[in-house]
């Protein structure tokens, strides 16, 4: 066994330039291959480590009237604020003894007057005035939270020291006892699993087409050489352990530059902000387990493959040279590509049918995986019947007789045209249809109500002067909305009742509950103060004030529900019949174009917000614009992936040529002592690659854009389109292309070399 291994490491290092070429190749597959997979792999880690830590911000307490005596207490009160789009988590809290819980990252929890800030959070105070932001957290900076209590180094969060009369007297205010520990349940987790699931599959597929492409370079010349072996009396595990040696040493080399080649991106990769924020970089790691499987799995695995290749040779040594024609390609991936389609359709997108949207995904992807050879032989004879020409002829016989290793080249290629395409189509009619809402006019309306089951609004005085104080502001547009002083209980659509004790509370505060019917939320406004905000409609003629139906505007803060129901004022609105002055207010709308103002408003109206439990008031814009930094973030990392599989596959699809041409210099040879021009070669090998790579393209764009077609229906707006491919898309995909058949076309001149007449030997 021992001279066995010297002969297939020898065979390996020192057995001229091809086997040194085949060793490099290899190598650099598998680098590749190693390292993509480990950064997926740490990523996926990060984002579950980082949605499974402790959960402070789930902590639930019972009612301050119930605190225990002993004093092992304190009152929390948890809102989110925001600064220019930004969302920031506020806890206020006051300690009611020495045995009170501590939060985690922090030594001790701040008393009134003091407050904790994460790092983020301390640097965006520093930089920007009191007025914007400073003014909202009473009290001096007492220290930074720790990382334990952060689920990113750009989070924003800060823990506010309050008197218990000032917190006791909010409404949403609660007494804990002992601080959660569990994971949070995330809702978008089931879209990010997905989205990791998806990345995972198409990386996988072209990657190991690569490893195996180039694994099996210049097969069918070491078969003949292993059958020689076996004629002079090497056993077949003898050839086995000399083919695996080969493959194995390259492998296991590209392996550790994959490992090395990841611990390199690895910073890079810690500040993509996946789900909007950056992660720790500790977590950002694929594990043991990770990276046991790149050096010790990946190997194994091509080591085996290589092994698997010669299976001809182990059950005859000459069966090489007796090989029949493969067997058709079924139609089998058509098939499973229609099923996906149809199950991805059908399925409603919820968290409750994730598994069978993926399922139906991954469907379409083995689909245009497994039909790509059954493609490739009806294009071979639909190039044959429409085009003449000895190139043609021997391209399309090449592709009848073994169309799945043609298939196989572009495979990769066809995930990328599918999945770019589909994201290209998906993320910018989304973004779109959320910014332009109302004409576009509503993104910049910030939105405080001030009302609550106990609270029905702010006392005519109270509001009035709060509207003084906004008045003061240059620029900035104000609509009031005050509550109508009546519950009017109006029925459910037919057939639907509210389970026995369920509420409803409208945007005026009015609670209904069970009895099959719930008040409206009626709102009374000027219509002279109307006017600043066409969008929500306008005044019957003759009108001085009207009432409406906010619900959408006062409890929505998705612009696609919202635009759903406007306008909310028509011709047919109800006028009033009560001067505005006498209402308390429930709610104000403010538009502003300057930022400045607009935090300076939004630190003004922050305390009457907070007094009835409501977070910090935010602009639809700003909410529009968080779905779509995950929208965008979600477009560059598919384009990002979608890069990567270009790439890997168009080297792929080089190596694929160039082991092609390797693996055919005896006939090439004979054609060219024949008479047959180069030319008519380099036409015969590039035919054989650019029939199925465009073919498959084509039908891999028409499915993405029917999944977007599908998706933007769900998400976007009524009437709402797929997007046409934009440049981005353009110089990805089309580039990938591009530079797909350009790679081949640099691979040809080896088909000059090889097929010289001046060095015809053959072995």
């Amino acid at each position: 066994m021992t001279a066995i291994l010297r002969l297939g490491l020898r065979l390996t290092l020192d057995a001229g330039r091809e086997a040194l070429v085949r060793l490099v190749v290899v190598a650099a597959a598998v680098a590749v291959g190693v390292t993509v997979l480990l950064c997926v792999a740490a990523d996926f880690h990060a984002y579950s480590t980082t949605t499974g830590r402790a959960c402070w911000e789930c902590t639930t307490g019972t009612s301050p009237s119930k605190v225990s005596p002993d004093g092992s207490a304190e009152l929390w009160n948890y809102s989110t604020d925001d600064y220019q789009g930004r969302t920031i988590e506020r806890l206020d809290v006051a300690v009611l003894g020495a045995g009170a819980p501590v939060l985690p990252g922090l030594t001790r929890m701040p008393s009134a007057g003091q407050y904790y800030a994460s790092p983020a959070m301390r640097r965006l105070l520093d930089s920007v005035p009191a007025q914007e932001l400073g003014n909202r957290y009473p009290g001096t900076f007492a220290g930074l939270i720790g990382d334990a209590a952060l689920s990113s180094p750009d989070e924003l969060v800060v823990v506010v020291g309050e008197p218990q009369p000032t917190i006791g007297a909010q409404d949403s205010t609660t007494a804990v006892t002992a601080i959660a520990h569990g994971s949070s349940v995330n809702v978008t987790a089931f879209g990010y699993r997905f989205g990791f699931g998806l990345v995972a599959l198409a990386l996988f597929v072209p990657l190991l087409v690569l490893i195996g492409v180039a694994t099996r370079l210049a097969a069918a010349r070491r078969e003949t050489r292993y059958a020689a072996m076996r004629l002079v009396g090497a056993t077949n595990g003898q050839i086995g352990v000399i083919a695996s040696m080969e493959t194995f040493a390259g492998a296991m080399a590209g392996a550790l530059l994959g490992v090395a080649g990841f611990l390199v991106l690895r910073s890079t990769l810690a500040r993509a902000a996946v789900t909007g924020l950056s992660y720790f970089p500790a977590v950002v790691t694929p594990t043991g387990w990770g990276y046991s499987a790149a050096v010790v799995g990946v190997p194994v695995c091509a080591a085996l493959g290589a092994v698997w290749s010669l299976r001809r040779v182990r059950i005859d040594p000459l069966g090489v040279t007796r090989r029949g024609t493969p067997r058709p390609p079924r139609i089998w991936g058509p098939i499973l590509l229609l099923l996906g389609l149809a199950v991805f359709i059908a399925v409603p997108g919820n968290s409750n049918t994730f598994p069978l949207t993926f399922l139906g995904m991954a469907l379409m992807m083995v689909g245009l995986v497994v039909g790509g050879s059954w493609l490739t032989v009806r294009l071979g004879a639909l190039v044959a019947r429409t085009t003449s020409g000895p190139s043609t002829l021997l391209a399309t016989r090449r592709l009848s007789d073994d169309p799945r290793a043609a298939a196989r080249a572009v495979s990769g290629l066809v995930l990328a045209v599918f999945l770019g395409t589909a994201i290209a189509a998906i993320v910018p009619p989304l973004i779109s249809t959320q910014n332009h809402v109302g004409g576009g006019t509503l993104s910049g309306v910030l939105r405080a109500g001030f009302s609550s089951q106990s609270t029905p609004g702010l006392s005519p005085q109270a509001g009035s002067e709060l509207l003084a104080e906004l008045g003061g502001y240059p620029g900035a547009k104000v609509l009031p909305l005050y509550v109508v002083p009546r519950a009017d209980a109006r029925s459910l659509p037919p057939g639907v009742k509210l389970p026995p004790g369920a509420t409803i509370t409208g945007g005026s505060g009015v609670a209904c509950g069970g009895g099959g019917g719930c008040a409206t939320s009626l709102s009374a406004l000027s219509c002279a103060q109307l006017s600043a905000l066409p969008a929500l409609g306008s005044c019957p003629v003759g009108a001085v004030d009207v009432e409406g139906d906010f619900a959408k505007v006062l409890l929505e803060d998705n612009m696609l529900s919202i635009s759903q129901d406007l306008p909310v004022v028509t011709a047919h609105s109800t006028s009033g019949t009560y001067p505005l002055s006498t209402l308390r207010l429930g709610t104000v709308l403010v538009q502003t174009t300057d930022p400045a103002t607009m935090e300076r408003v939004r630190t003004l109206l922050t305390p009457y917000s907070r007094q009835v439990g409501a977070s910090t008031p935010v602009t639809f814009g700003e909410v529009a614009g968080s779905r779509a930094v995950l929208y965008n973030e979600a477009q560059h990392g598919a384009i990002a992936v979608t890069a990567v599989i270009l790439l890997v596959a168009a080297c792929s699809l080089a190596v694929s040529v160039a082991g092609g041409v390797l693996e055919r210099k005896r006939p090439f040879t004979l054609l060219r002592l024949t008479g047959t021009p180069v030319s008519a070669l380099y036409k015969v090998a590039l035919i054989e690659s650019a029939v199925p790579l465009l073919g498959a393209a084509v039908l891999a764009g028409a499915a993405g854009l029917l999944v977007a077609m599908r998706v933007v229906r769900q998400l976007g707006a009524t009437g709402t389109s797929i997007a046409l491919p934009d440049l981005t898309y353009a110089l990805a995909v089309g580039g990938g292309l591009v530079f797909s058949l350009a790679l081949v076309c640099a691979s040809l001149p080896l088909l000059r070399h090889v097929t010289d007449p001046d060095s015809v030997r053959f072995e």
